[in-house]
Parts: C-alpha cells; sequence; structure tokens
C-alpha cells in the first residue's frame, strides 16, 4: 500500500505521532477518512474489508450505546458508572487491534460523542489507555471525542483542555466539538436547538486552537456549520462547509503562519448532504468525516433482501419449495444471512472512500481526476469560454478547472444553441451564447479554450487574440506549418539545439476499429483531419521532447487513408525522421487497429553508448553504458504508467576493444507529480495533463513562472514535422483558411 511506505507506517492500529502524520498526509492530499460506527465484529469486519479493497485508511469508532451494545444489551450500565459502555468500548478495541493488521491498512480506532453526562465512560476508556500505556508503550484507542457542544463555551473549552493534558503523555487523539450538531444520535439529542447554535464563529476555533496547541498537537475540531444527525432527504439540510474556510483564514492570519490550513476539522451529520458538500468542506481541512445512519441502513439491506428472496426457506427448519423433508439450515444460518449485512455495508462504505478520496493509490487517483476536489474560487480568476459542446473539453478544462482556484468555466456556444444549452446544463456552465463570435466578444471573459476541428483553430484563435483574450489551444495547434508561423509570428532558433546522445526513439499509439466512425470529423480534410494531426501528434511531440532537436528530414513515411472522398485523409501511419544529432525517429499508429493488436501507447527511447568513469577499473580498461528505455502509457501517464530503463555495461580493453565482462542493470520507475520525479513543481498524483497544462496557463496568464511551458516555437516545429511526413508521403498539406492578421 502505497500510504503505509510513503508515511513509513505499519498496517493495522495507529497510534500518536503515526495518527498526526496520517491527518497531516490527508489534510495535504485533500482527503478525509471515514468514520464508521460499529457495534459488532460483524460492522467491524464489514468496514475493515472495505478499507482493504479500496487500499484505504479506516476510522473505527463506537458511540457510547453502540459500546454498550457490543457488551451485551443485557448488562447494566449505571449513569454514574457507564459499566456496559466502558466494557464494550474495551472489548472492542481489543478485537479489533488484534485482528486490524491483518487487513493491510491503517485503522484509526476512535470513541465517539462524550457529552457531559457520559464523561463517566470516557474516564473508564482513558483509565483503559494509561493501563495500556504502561504495558505496551502506546494507548488502547487511538483517539477520543469530547461532546460538550451544548455546553458554555467556556466551560467546553476549559474542560477539554483537562482532558487533553491527561492524554498528552500518551500522544493520545482528543477531538472536540464546539457548535451544536442538530438531530440525535446514540446518548446525544440535540433536536430542539435553536438554528443559530449549529453555526460556530471563527473566535472560537482559534480561542480552542491557542488554548489546546500548546498543550498537545493531538487534538482536532468538529465545528458546526450547519451539520444535523440523522437522516434527511438530500437537499434538506442547508451546510456552509465556506465557513471552515473562513475559520482556517482567521487562525492563519492569528498565528502569523504560512500553513494555510492550521486546524483539522472533523465533519459530523452529513447524512443527506452531496458529494460536493463533503469534497468543499475537505478542501478546508476536514480529516474525518462520520458515517453512521447510512452504515444502518446498508447493513439492514443486505439482510431485507436475503430475507425477502429466500422466505419461503426461513419459515420452518424443515421443509421448502424444493420438497416437504428439505431441511433448511445453509439458508438460516447466521453465517449467511449476517454476512448479506456486511456485503451491502461493505458497499456503503467503500463509496464513502471514494467520496471523500480516501481510497489510496492507483484507485484513488483515477477516481479523483474524473471527480476532483471542488477548490473555492479566489477574485480574480480566470474566466473562460469554451468554442464547441465538444466531448474533450470536460477532460481538457472543465474536469481539470474544479479543483483550480484561478479557474472558472464561464460560458459556452456550439453551432446548434440547443446542443449547447444541453451541454452547459450537464456540466454546469452558466452562459450560453448564440454564437463563437458573442463568446470571444463578451467582455467579461479572459480567456478563449479552442477544442474546434483543426481546419478551425486558426481562424477562431487569431479572432480570439485580436479581441485580446487569452488562448488556450487544443493540438496540433493549427492546419500546417504557414498557419502556425503566421500566428505565433516567433522567430525560429538562431541555433539548434546542442545534440544530445539520444540515438534513436520509437512511438507509438493505436486506437482500435470501432473508436472512432467513419463520418467523424477526425476524417474531413476540409477540417484538417487526419491521424497523424490528432493522435499521431502525441507520437511526433514525444520524439521531439526526447531528442531535445528538431529533425533534418522525413526518411519515409507511409499512410493508410480513408476511402473516397476523403482519401487525403489518413487513419494510420508508419514514419521515420533522420534528426539533427543523426539520430533517428520512429512513429506509428493508427485510428484503426485490431482490439487485441492494440497495445499502451508507448515510447522506447535508445541512447548512444558513453563512458562511464569508474576508479575501480585497472589501467588499460573502460567502461562503457549503453542505456535503453520503455515509458509505457507515455499518453496517459496520469492514470498509469511504468518507466524501465536497462543500462547494459561493458569494461573493455582500451585500444583492442576486447570485452573483458559486461552485465545488464533494470530499474523501473513511476512518478505522478514534479516532486515524485526529483523536479520543482505544483501538482497532485490525481492531475492528469490537461490540469497541469491548465496550472501553467494560469501561471502563465498571471505573469508568474511555469514549470513547463509549449511557446509558439515549438508549435512551429510541431506542425513542421508533421507537414514534412505528409509531403514525403505525396499527400497534401492541411488546406490553411485563408484568413490573414
Amino acid at each position: 500500500m502505497g500510504l503505509l511506505s510513503e508515511l513509513n507506517i505499519k498496517p493495522g492500529v495507529v497510534y500518536g505521532d503515526d495518527l498526526l502524520k496520517l491527518f497531516s498526509y490527508a489534510k495535504a492530499k485533500q482527503f478525509a477518512i471515514p468514520a464508521a460506527n460499529v457495534t459488532s465484529s460483524s460492522t467491524a469486519v464489514a468496514a475493515l474489508e472495505a478499507a482493504r479493497e479500496a487500499k484505504s485508511p479506516i476510522i473505527l469508532q463506537t458511540s457510547q450505546g453502540g459500546a454498550a451494545y457490543f457488551a451485551g444489551k443485557g448488562i447494566p450500565n449505571s449513569a454514574d458508572k457507564q459499566e456496559a459502555s466502558v466494557a464494550g468500548a474495551i472489548a472492542a478495541a481489543h478485537y479489533i487491534t488484534s485482528i486490524a493488521p491483518i487487513y493491510g491498512v491503517p485503522v484509526v480506532l476512535h470513541s465517539d460523542h462524550c457529552a457531559k453526562k457520559l464523561l463517566p465512560w470516557l474516564d473508564g476508556m482513558i483509565s483503559a489507555d494509561e493501563e495500556e500505556f504502561k504495558r505496551s508503550g502506546h494507548p488502547l484507542f487511538s483517539s477520543h471525542m469530547i461532546d460538550l457542544s451544548e455546553e458554555d463555551v467556556a466551560y467546553n473549552i476549559e474542560t477539554t483542555a483537562k482532558y487533553l493534558k491527561r492524554s498528552a503523555p500518551m500522544k493520545l487523539w482528543l477531538e472536540m466539538e464546539i457548535g451544536i450538531t442538530g438531530g440525535e444520535e446514540d446518548g446525544v439529542n440535540n433536536e430542539d436547538v435553536d438554528n443559530n447554535s449549529l453555526y460556530t464563529q471563527p473566535e472560537d476555533i482559534y480561542a480552542i486552537y491557542q488554548t489546546l496547541s500548546p498543550i498537545s498537537p493531538f487534538f482536532s475540531i468538529a465545528a458546526g456549520f450547519g451539520n444535523v444527525h440523522g437522516v434527511y432527504k438530500p437537499g434538506n439540510v442547508k451546510l456552509h462547509p465556506e465557513l471552515l474556510g473562513k475559520h482556517q483564514e482567521f487562525v492563519q492570519q492569528k498565528l502569523g503562519t504560512d500553513d494555510k490550513k492550521p486546524v483539522f476539522f472533523v465533519f459530523h451529520g452529513g447524512s443527506g448532504s452531496a458529494v460536493e458538500e463533503f469534497q468543499k468542506a475537505i478542501s478546508f481541512g476536514v480529516v474525518k468525516v462520520n458515517v453512521d445512519t447510512d452504515l444502518q441502513w446498508a447493513y439492514l439491506t443486505g439482510i431485507r433482501d436475503y430475507v425477502t428472496k429466500n422466505i419461503d426457506y426461513l419459515k420452518t427448519q424443515v421443509g421448502n419449495p424444493e420438497g416437504d423433508d428439505k431441511p433448511n439450515k445453509k439458508k438460516y444460518d447466521p453465517r449467511v444471512w449476517v454476512r448479506e449485512g456486511e456485503k451491502t455495508m461493505k458497499e456503503r462504505v467503500k463509496q464513502a472512500l471514494f467520496d471523500f478520496n480516501a481510497n489510496d493509490g492507483f484507485l484513488r487517483r483515477n477516481y479523483l481526476f474524473l471527480n476532483p476536489p471542488v477548490a473555492p474560487k479566489q477574485d480574480g480568476a480566470i474566466r473562460f469560454g469554451i468554442l464547441g459542446a465538444v466531448n474533450i473539453a470536460p477532460m481538457a478544462l472543465i474536469v481539470p478547472a474544479k479543483s483550480h482556484s484561478e479557474v472558472i468555466v464561464q460560458s459556452i456556444a456550439a453551432r446548434d444553441r440547443t446542443k449547447a444549452a444541453a451541454y452547459a446544463a450537464k456540466h454546469g456552465i452558466p452562459d450560453v451564447k448564440d454564437s463563437y463570435q458573442a463568446v470571444i466578444d463578451d467582455p467579461s471573459l479572459d480567456a478563449i479554450y479552442v477544442p474546434l476541428p483543426n481546419g478551425l483553430h486558426y481562424e477562431w484563435a487569431l479572432k480570439a487574440l485580436q479581441a485580446g483574450k487569452h488562448v488556450l489551444l487544443e493540438k496540433p495547434s493549427v492546419s500546417n506549418t504557414h498557419e502556425a508561423e503566421a500566428l505565433l509570428r516567433l522567430p525560429l532558433l538562431a541555433e539548434p539545439g546542442a545534440p544530445g546522445n539520444v540515438e534513436h526513439v520509437k512511438a507509438s499509439a493505436f486506437l482500435p476499429w470501432f473508436a472512432i466512425g467513419d463520418d467523424d470529423i477526425r476524417f474531413q480534410y476540409d477540417l484538417a483531419g487526419g491521424g497523424l494531426m490528432d493522435l499521431g501528434t502525441y507520437t511526433v511531440s514525444s520524439i521531439r521532447q526526447t531528442f531535445g532537436v528538431e529533425p533534418e528530414e522525413c526518411v519515409t513515411a507511409q499512410f493508410k487513408t480513408m476511402p473516397s472522398p476523403e482519401e487525403r485523409v489518413d487513419y494510420a501511419w508508419d514514419i521515420t525522421w533522420r534528426m539533427a544529432n543523426e539520430g533517428t525517429a520512429h512513429a506509428e499508429g493508427a485510428f484503426r487497429t485490431g482490439t487485441f493488436a492494440m497495445g499502451l501507447p508507448r515510447l522506447s527511447v535508445t541512447h548512444k553508448e558513453v563512458k562511464v568513469p569508474d576508479e575501480k577499473l585497472p589501467t588499460g580498461q573502460e567502461k562503457t553504458r549503453k542505456r535503453k528505455i520503455a515509458f509505457a502509457n507515455f499518453m496517459l501517464g496520469g492514470i498509469w504508467h511504468r518507466i524501465d530503463v536497462v543500462d547494459e555495461f561493458v569494461v573493455k580493453r582500451t585500444g583492442s576493444g576486447d570485452v573483458v565482462r559486461k552485465w545488464t542493470e533494470k530499474t523501473s520507475k513511476k512518478a505522478y507529480t514534479f516532486k515524485g520525479a526529483g523536479l520543482a513543481g505544483n501538482g497532485e498524483e490525481y492531475w492528469l495533463t490537461y490540469r497541469h497544462q491548465l496550472e501553467q496557463f494560469v501561471n502563465r496568464v498571471k505573469g508568474r513562472e511555469t514549470s513547463v511551458w509549449v511557446d509558439g516555437e515549438d508549435s512551429i516545429s510541431q506542425m513542421r514535422m508533421i507537414d514534412m511526413a505528409y509531403e514525403k508521403a505525396g499527400l497534401p498539406l492541411r488546406k490553411s483558411t485563408g484568413v490573414t492578421i
């Protein structure tokens, strides 16, 4: 599990410093961990299974009533001792601690909602923590919650501080609540409180932080922002998670710190909340979200459906539709029907893990690129207009914009206004214009995204630039070299780049035969269509970036073309170039290939043999290395990729070249962020290239430094390399529009 290795923590129940690392990581990566209320070994197992399958951390917590149930409903539970609740919580803790490591994930062991009248329960659990700390060096529980939100604020903070002082020597985490969560939950009933009490004030948050932080860093705050316990239809609870952002800002300013989210927040009472509300709260520092009523319902549905389906087998021990003497034990065995409840609860916990971005590694990364955390928009955000209701825009701009605080997708137009309106409604774009020109003419817009057919790129990019807009232009930029030079108007490099030591590069990319229909605009010559102009441009770009020099000539170019009347349009290509450093490049690909022959986009690089200094070699010997690199899935690397590096070492006798010995060393690498690659630059693991592109575009518009930038000359060189191939094959270049500057 990547999170375990990255944080250097072991699977199983986590405590103290490891818990602080886990919550800090969650806050930095903008995910929250679901806190599942468990009342039995069965519900605990369901939650643990969900976490294992999602490769995610999980919080298992018992309420006062749930703990008493764990001990057994027949055990007395007096108000002044809370015997059943203390015994049940301790029993649950020992059980979960013993099995948690085999599930392979971090587990936080927590007690939930201890109101003033339930403090004997908390005292009993902390006493058990102290005994365990003496024995093992860590407490029995990871954390506890003290809920004095119904009490006076001063009493709440003072009493919480007293318990934190008791917990601090054990590095035991303490969660406290300020601002009442409405509704009812085990042992706590706030159904009749004034609505104003549901909203915490920033001054109270700072007062808590100021009091608790000198005692211990191991604390979090459940702040009220309209939360209500219980079951509600979506939309019936009005939450204001943006208040958490104001709290963070207030505390940051008071502390004078660079940390924009100094507080660990907790989200209670979220039943009926939209995923977007959870995401927004998480973006403001929520690291834990309580989940109870939804899990109770999910557990029941599995058992309910099983009983409904098998009712004729559950009326008697013997006798069913298969025969009067047929036994029913396999149907009424509790291990069978209880398991059905575990299955449905497990799926609901997994859904929460995804909703809160807590699923780790491959699953989390690829869930988040489709469902990124929603960033609050800043004043002065760049407002985009989109030309065309096209399929690529959600992935290229609309979804990436959700997580960028300085980007708003404001407007769209399409050839068909009805289509544009439907598209806008689907993707939450507020303004629909009657024409592309109307989008460009809108003075409220700062930037225009041009994802139109290639043949329209030059015209509409030019019009947008002339209107003073910034332009985000889809690949391959325009139709040909002439248009690229005319639009971008940048001089060629006076001197070629220094030749690198790359000897050969092969780039391949294929789509299956059924991916694109014959009537697709990419097969229309008048719109600058063609396989090399679309999918193939990625192979060309990767070659140019790898070499760091431009081609001298196209050596061979073979294309497969569409039937008449689009015989000038290619759907498959196989091309070689001679590069400026005398290396060779090979690009191949197709819009149409057999499903099993397709494979992942692949980039293969062979370096020239180089001498490698080695002081250990005796006089008269030299060491060389020839490196080969295979980059699997170079086009969609944010989803998954692997870079295999194979170094062939040879020790030779100087002069004669006789081989003394040779060997091969192999390594594999992955990097989903600049930091992961050892480079400077912002980014999250779930960002695809489109989100990185948007980040750099905004930086450029705002006058900030960019980590990566494709300038005008780069685009001109890209078109020149494509045009070389068409000319070599005797195919016409894509037509210019005739629009002039």
